[in-house]
């Protein structure tokens, strides 16, 4: 938990990573979905190294715990994801820099909901 100008954040950053092993992936969103789930109402942002193209079904589970994609639409991510629940997006901006998404910078800029 963060203290954002007296207001509480929950930050959770991953590097769930091993491409091979479905179980292993699986247990890694499982627990993470749970993380998200115990903020309750408070706002999350959600940092990190999905394995998984956006729709996939690790990406489904993080979005069923009420996550938003900030970049729903960039369909050719495999790895990397900005994640926030109970926050307004304000910008996003993705700099590809390879064939593979795990080499490219992304950041995004948010408010509070009021």
């Amino acid at each position: 938990m963060l203290d954002v100008n007296g207001k509480e954040l929950g930050l959770i950053t991953v590097h769930f990573g091993n491409d091979r092993d479905k179980l292993d992936r699986y247990l890694q969103v499982e627990a993470t979905r749970d993380l998200v789930s115990a903020h309750g109402d408070r706002p999350v942002l959600w940092l990190g190294y999905l394995v998984d193209y956006p729709g996939g079904e690790n990406y489904k589970k993080m979005i069923s715990a009420g996550l938003v994609d900030s970049a729903p639409n960039e369909m050719r991510r495999w790895c990397l994801y900005i994640f926030s629940k109970g926050l307004v997006q304000e910008s996003f901006r993705r700099i590809d820099t390879g064939d593979v998404s795990d080499t490219e910078i992304q950041t995004a800029t948010f408010d509070f909901k009021k």
